[in-house]
Order: structure tokens, then sequence, then C-alpha cells
């Protein structure tokens, strides 16, 4: 495991703490004791392309945070043994939101998936949180800080586990 992925797993664990707190994954799920979590992803993101300066210096973060997901849900197994759940995490990726709907309805149809981690820009997340607003679910922003998403195209299906850009601003100040 990389480093610069560990930043990755605190709000991951906090995301799995908030839907543990929540109803069952679904019937069939909630007999087998499984609980899946869905991470969707979009492909050749344009965000993750390795941006370089002066002296080859990295000025742009490159790392997807599918590997923290991973470490969250390898911490996770303690808590799953003391209330009789198992975690897996379902990986699915498509080129575009239209794409990442598709795979939503299917995790959601095939494995009783209600909550997805998302890795994608604001206009990808608004698009699927649009789409998927009549189902029972729940998306997580896990890589989008654009305040636009908690303020004008705020979604009663899509949770953030990522500070906004205002956020981090009131922070610093």
């Amino acid at each position: 495991m990389r480093i610069p992925s560990l930043p990755f797993a605190v709000p991951f664990a906090a995301a799995l703490s908030a839907m543990l707190a929540l109803p069952a994954a679904g019937p069939a799920a909630a007999e087998a004791g499984l609980f899946p979590i869905g991470y969707l992803e979009i492909t050749g993101d344009h965000r993750y392309q390795d941006k370089r300066a002066y002296a080859r210096i990295r000025i742009k973060p490159h790392h997807r945070p599918f590997p923290g997901a991973l470490l969250a849900l390898r911490d996770s197994r303690v808590l799953g043994r003391a209330v009789k759940v198992r975690f897996s995490l379902e990986k699915a990726e498509a080129a575009d939101a239209a794409g990442l709907v598709r795979e939503v309805s299917r995790l959601h149809g095939e494995k009783g998936v209600r909550f997805f981690l998302i890795d994608a820009a604001a206009e990808v997340l608004g698009a699927v949180a649009k789409a998927t607003a009549g189902l029972d679910l729940l998306l997580l922003n896990v890589s989008a800080p654009d305040d636009a998403l908690r303020g004008a195209r705020c979604r009663g299906n899509l949770m953030h586990v990522i500070p906004s850009r205002a956020m981090l601003t009131d922070a610093m100040a």
C-alpha cells in the first residue's frame, strides 16, 4: 500500500461507520451477514493525470482513492466481526455519467448494493445523483470538493466524505 493513499482511509472509515448506522443492505444481504459497498470511478479520469512543473515536481495529486477504500475495508474487519457483518467492496468503472448510472443499477439489482463511494468530478456526480434519485440508495462523494454540490446542486441521495473548498478555506482562516 502506498503512503499517499493513507489519508483517504479516514473518510472511508467514517463512511463505513455512517453506513452501519443505516438500515441493512437489503433482505438477501442481511440474511447472509453481507454488507456490499459499491466503488465507482471514471475510466481515464483527467484529474489523475500526472502533472509536473519545474524540476519534475508534482503539482497535483495523482493517486486515486481506491487504495484508501481497501485500507478502510481491511481496518473494518474487527468492527465487522463484532457486529457479525462481512463487508465487501464491489468496484466498477465507466467512461461517463450514463455508464456509472448503469453500473449503479446493475450493482443495486444484482448484489443488493445500497451504498456507493463515487470518485468522479462534480458534473458527473451531479448527473449520477439526479438519475438515481428514485432508488433506495446513498451515494458518497469521495473526491469532488466543489461547493455547488453542497449548495445549488445539492441532492438528497448524495453525502460528502471530503470537505468542500469553502470548508477548507474556513479551516485555513
